[in-house]
């Protein structure tokens, strides 16, 4: 994965749990295609989905797949913006994170939550 831009919060290279912003996000490029990761606390599901899907724009249906031992809930794109995302909660306790891109697939979007969520560096206890 290659970053090509960033905001605050998650960044390349660590992940602080107690930071203090709604929501985090970065741009990075795998394969070419370019993605967001983007992370809300876990009871800011709302702002999420209208940040991924946009304001009043239908939530594609969703399943949930086991991905390297995380449940992974996957959208796949059904309208015309070809937007899809996954979703792994409770990372850290506090976050749900989202991967999204302009793809058909949320599969393809699975290996990338999962590998960030492994990198978290989460507090015990």
């Amino acid at each position: 994965m290659k970053p090509v831009a960033s905001l605050p919060g998650i960044s390349p290279g660590g992940w602080d749990p107690s930071h203090g912003a709604p929501y985090e996000a970065y741009l990075y490029q795998r394969d070419g295609i370019l993605l967001t990761m983007l992370a809300t606390y876990a009871d800011g599901d709302d702002l999420a989905m209208k940040y991924v899907f946009g304001e009043g724009n239908e939530i594609p249906p969703s399943q949930t797949e086991q991905f390297g031992g995380w449940s992974v809930t996957l959208f796949n794109a059904t309208g015309a913006d070809g937007i899809s995302a996954a979703r792994l909660d409770g990372v850290c306790g506090l976050y749900d994170l989202w991967a999204f891109a302009a793809v058909p697939d949320a599969t393809a979007l699975a290996p990338d939550v999962v590998s960030v969520a492994d990198a978290a560096s989460c507090p015990e206890g």
